[in-house]
């Protein structure tokens, strides 16, 4: 084992693992699924939240009615159009139907929330730290002049950091403490040109891009450094040519530079969110794992979402997976040696841990996930979580700042409920290993609302079988 892993111990590490109970409240007891299960069929997965949550931001601020259809029943985007009501932006209710949002252009002295008062408009975002980067940097270059935004969450948001995302935006950031949230932000006019150094997120990037965007005429951004999970930043060239905005990009000796050609106009059509790749991650790993087969419609090899390289790693598993023009489809139980690099695409690590767990104890005798270098960042330490779940189920886990080393070990065959930190992906990875082994729950089951509110009535609708 590499020198520089460093395995988890159960007596130094003290796991998250505590014996089965049932508390009071149901709703929030642990839950898990059985091994005596077949998920097959048609999953029903929610809509894209990642997509979602870009298009309304962009329909605040376009010229014309921005019309959306099947957006996600998720905690992160009822958030956001929380928002957007407090930003004075028209936004008829019901989701998940059709949402109607009547733009209003950062034009000075106007733009997002004025109020016409020293009074700051707060921004409640939840936990969603898309929301919190694509809304600071809209406020701040397309909030009305001089107005005062303060930018809020709750939970994990308080520990999130964007500091280069802060210094980038400049005099429009009133009060930043150490570079996260809460954030004071006074609505400022827009340059013609920005500088992201050394970003933390991709998100610090498309929040710019957006906020460009929205203004009239040629802006530039320049990002030097490299973009961590840049394949997101592909889901926001998309979203902005869906409104009539043409990026173009170009390599520097320092990293990138983008042109951005504005306003945002408003799709004639009405905009259907597709099917989120993250999620249909899980339910394709639920499938392979339980030895069903699942197919996911509406999302195919045509999508930006960079999680669709899900269907590669099933491959590279042993799995038979292909992705269709309309549809993915993945069977077969994991069981090759893999080397992963998830550099663009860390929100698969969780499912992916998973299956590689399976595949060592149907025979691979290793399997390793790197890139992973942001996990730590999420709403939970997501490496520690996943290893920690890992062994005390029994597998013989190493991990470092970046990767998991997974090997087979003996099998912890008590019940256990696994600590997922309230973290809605863990949620879904740690629950995916009742599949392998029997009495295994999960803590915190209800976190699943943030972006797959119906994870449990879905996967069970497909065959799933909970624990009694």
């Amino acid at each position: 084992m590499a020198a520089h892993l460093r395995r988890y111990n159960p007596d130094v590490d003290q796991p998250d693992a505590q014996p089965v109970n049932e508390p009071d409240d149901h709703q929030n007891a642990p839950r898990g699924w059985s091994p005596e299960t077949r998920v097959t069929g048609e999953v029903q997965v929610p809509t894209s939240k990642s997509i979602a949550q870009r298009v309304l931001v962009l329909g605040a601020q376009c010229e014309g009615v921005a019309r959306y259809a099947a957006l996600p029943d998720s905690a992160d985007v009822a958030d956001l159009l929380a928002c957007m009501q407090v930003l004075q932006v028209d936004a008829d209710e019901g989701l998940p139907g059709v949402v109607t949002i009547q733009g209003r252009p950062p034009l000075p002295p106007d733009g997002l929330g004025g109020t016409g008062n020293d009074d700051a408009l707060v921004l409640n975002v939840g936990e969603s730290a898309t929301a919190a980067r694509i809304l600071t940097a809209a406020v701040g270059m397309g909030g009305r002049i001089g107005q005062l935004f303060r930018i809020e969450g709750r939970g994990s948001l308080e520990r999130r950091r964007s500091l280069p995302l802060m210094r980038a935006l400049g005099r429009a950031i009133e009060e930043a403490g150490d570079g996260g949230w809460p954030v004071l932000v006074r609505g400022t006019q827009a340059p013609l040109e920005l500088t992201l150094t050394d970003p933390c997120s991709s998100q610090e990037v498309s929040a710019l891009l957006m906020a460009l965007a929205a203004q009239p005429g040629e802006r530039h951004l320049n990002v030097t450094g490299p973009v961590p999970s840049g394949s997101y930043v592909d889901l926001t060239l998309d979203a902005l040519s869906t409104f009539g905005v043409q990026v173009s990009s170009e390599t520097t000796d320092q990293g990138m530079r983008f042109t951005i050609g504005g306003p945002l106009i408003a799709p004639l059509d009405a905009l259907r969110i597709e099917p989120d790749a993250s999620a249909g991650a899980v339910a394709l790993a639920a499938g392979c794992l339980s030895g069903g087969t699942v197919r996911i419609d509406g999302l195919g090899a045509d999508s930006h979402q960079g999680d669709l390289r899900i269907v590669e790693h099933l491959q590279a598993l042993g799995c038979d997976a292909f992705a269709d023009s309309q549809f993915l489809e993945a069977s077969g139980a994991p069981s090759a040696t893999v080397d992963l690099d998830l550099t663009d695409t860390p929100d698969l690590a969780p499912p992916l841990a998973v299956l590689c767990a399976a595949a060592t104890r149907a025979g691979a005798e290793i399997c390793r996930l790197r890139g992973l270098g942001t996990l730590p960042g999420k709403e939970s330490s997501r490496i520690e979580v996943l290893a920690r779940g890992l062994n005390t189920l029994g597998w013989e886990v190493a991990a470092d700042a970046d990767s998991l080393t997974i090997r087979a070990g003996e099998a912890r065959l008590d019940p256990v409920v696994l600590e997922t930190q309230g973290d809605h992906r863990m949620v879904f990875a740690l629950s995916l290993l009742g599949l392998l082994q029997e009495g295994v729950r999960v803590s915190q089951p209800e976190a699943v609302a943030k972006s797959w509110p119906g994870y449990w009535d879905d996967l069970a609708a497909a065959g799933a079988r909970t624990l009694t």
